[in-house]
Formats: C-alpha cells, structure tokens, sequence
C-alpha cells in the first residue's frame, strides 16, 4: 500500500515540475502600455523687454506715418530738440498684458510718448498682438498732449485707461480733466467703445438701455438711453460704422431734458436698410463744443441681418 501512496507522490512532483517548465519557456503576452502624454509647448508670452525693443509706427507731421525702433525704451534722431528733424519717442511704464483678440495668448498695451522738439509730448496709446512670442503693432489712439496716465489695464478683452488730459482752457503744462475710455480692438484698429469725463461734481456719462450688446437688427432700431447731464443743445452724436472702421450713418439725438444742467433721457429710430449684413458698432457720443473732443461715448456691436 505505502508503494502505490509513494509513487502517486512521485508522479504528482513530476507533473508540478513539468508545468513550472513549461510556464517558465512560455512567451508572456505584452501588456498594452498607454502612449506618453503629449506635452503641449507653453505659450511664448510677451515681456516688457519685447515691448521695449520693438518697431512701432506713429503719425507725424502731414498726415504722414514715422517709424522707429526702440531700444531699451527708447528711440531719438538728433541731439538738438530745435532742430527740424528731431524726434524722440519714448516708451511708458505704464505696460499691460491680457488677451485682446481672444486667441488666448496675452496681448498688450503700452503708451508711447512722441515729441518733435519743443514743449508738446503726444501719448499715444499702442495694441500689440502677440503671435507666437512676437509682438505686432495692431492699434493706436492719441491720448493727449502731456497726460497723466493713472491706470492701464486689460480687461474682459478690453483696454481700460483712466487718465487725467486736458480741458478745452487747460494750459499745456497742467491737464485737471479726468477720463475714464475703454478700447475694443476691431479689425480697423483700435475703437473707443466707452468713455466718461469728470466735469464738475457731476462724471458726464451716457447710458444705452437698448439695444443691447451684440443684438441682432435689421429694418429699424429703436435707440432708448439717458445722459447724466444734458449736452450743449441737447444734441448727442450717433454713427454706425463697420468693423474696418467705415462709417455706414453719422447723424444726430435730440436728448429730452427738463433744464440743461439736468439728467435727459433720448429714444430714435434708425433706418438700417442700407447697411449691409455683418458686425457693425453703433456709437453715440457728446462731443465737446469748445474743440471736438469726446465727452462721454458708449458704443455696442450689433449683427445686421
């Protein structure tokens, strides 16, 4: 009996020996890895030394555009500032980033102070896309001449600026208005979408109740909106223009007040028949009787079907 036990023994060690052979010669199946992760390049950003050292295109004397590269800041022809061909342009510190064309990459907005000899310091406030780590003059707006620039920022792809310029009987030195202007880059350049002054106790402000931020039109509008403070004849100016920048109707709202220091409220049906379809801006604006300058603005973006 122990024999029969003994060998049912042997035969079962050699059969565990054969199987842990075979399991040892066997050619294991490849477990499937998953493919590395695919790292997405970070974005180029621009930097203030980029903004510092790049070409810019301002407008000179009769209607003609002046170029310049700057270096560390700076730019200047000439070392005598009476001489006729003097010309410095320096860049500001008040530098913003964020994105204006809603790629995601961040943008910017710098100012660029442009004098020709003499007293006079034109700002102009410069857009500067980025693409692909390199920036690209897309806008320009002419602040004044010597601001005081208090606040510059990029905002829901909107330039805010809060400045202090010059009223119409300022002298050259010493500007006291302060303004607030907020900028929406378009294909055209830079456009001034929003703008209040402080004039008196009263900021001067107009108010567009309808239509509404990228409202789709077509036929007639109906433009409904009040003022903080009734303009001079009661007049408010209106244009609608394209995204290029041109002017499809410039006209006039009489603002209905009960005195002309007053708040007014303003209602006006416009005929759009003959504006093409496509994203347009309606624009309306109190413009300054002594020199033209804006007051207040507020502009949407209308569709037109």
């Amino acid at each position: 009996m122990w024999r029969l036990v003994f060998l049912i023994l042997i035969l079962s060690l050699m059969a565990t020996v054969c199987n842990l052979q075979t399991s040892l010669l066997a050619t294991p199946t490849p477990t499937a890895q998953p493919p590395p992760p695919t790292e997405t390049p970070a974005p180029v950003l621009l930097t203030a030394q980029m903004l510092e050292n790049m070409q810019y295109t301002l407008p000179a004397f009769e209607d003609t555009d002046y170029t310049v590269q700057l270096k560390d800041g700076l730019y200047q022809y000439g070392t005598d500032p009476a001489a006729p061909d003097y010309v410095s342009v320096v860049l500001g510190d008040a530098l913003a980033f964020g994105d204006l064309n809603a790629d995601g990459s961040a943008d910017a907005a710098v100012p660029l102070a442009m004098n020709f000899g003499g007293t006079g310091v034109f700002v102009w406030l410069v857009a500067v896309v980025n693409e692909d780590g390199s920036g690209r003059q897309v806008g320009r707006y002419l602040v004044d001449d010597r601001p005081i620039i208090e606040r510059l920022a990029i905002e829901n792809g909107l330039i805010k600026l809060n400045a202090v310029v010059h009223a119409p009987d300022d002298p050259g030195c010493c500007p006291t208005l302060p303004v607030e202007r907020h900028f929406r880059l378009i294909p055209g350049g830079l456009a001034l979408v929003f703008a209040t002054s402080q004039i008196g106790d009263t900021p001067r402000d107009i108010r567009m109740d309808f239509p509404a931020e990228d409202s789709r039109v077509s036929g007639s509008l109906e433009v409904r909106g009040s003022v903080t403070v009734v303009p001079f004849e009661a007049n408010l100016n209106y244009r609608i223009y394209s995204e290029q920048g041109e002017e499809y109707q410039v006209s006039y709202i009489t603002v209905d007040a009960p005195d002309f220091d007053q708040p007014g409220t303003f209602i006006k049906t416009l005929d759009l028949s003959g504006i093409p379809p496509g994203v347009v801006f309606l624009e309306i604006a109190e413009l300054s009787a002594a020199d033209g300058s804006v007051v207040t603005l507020r502009a949407v973006r209308l569709i037109v079907e």
